[in-house]
């Protein structure tokens, strides 16, 4: 199971799923892109993915 899904598995936020998921990621800088911003990219787009998910589903966030 795939360490964002498996924090929320185990009854974490959204939040906790984004920092799963962000830090499961071997990152490095790259370019102009220093890898601790990357993962603050993924960590933004996953909570926002989990929260579109909900309110597709008719759910209040």
């Amino acid at each position: 199971m795939p360490p964002g899904e498996a924090a929320l598995d185990a009854g974490g936020t959204f939040a906790d799923c984004a920092d799963a998921a962000a830090e499961a990621l071997e990152l490095e800088d790259e370019g102009m892109f220093t890898a601790e911003y990357r993962r603050t990219l993924v960590r933004t787009l996953v909570a926002e993915a989990c929260s579109d998910a909900l309110v597709s589903q008719g759910v209040p966030t």
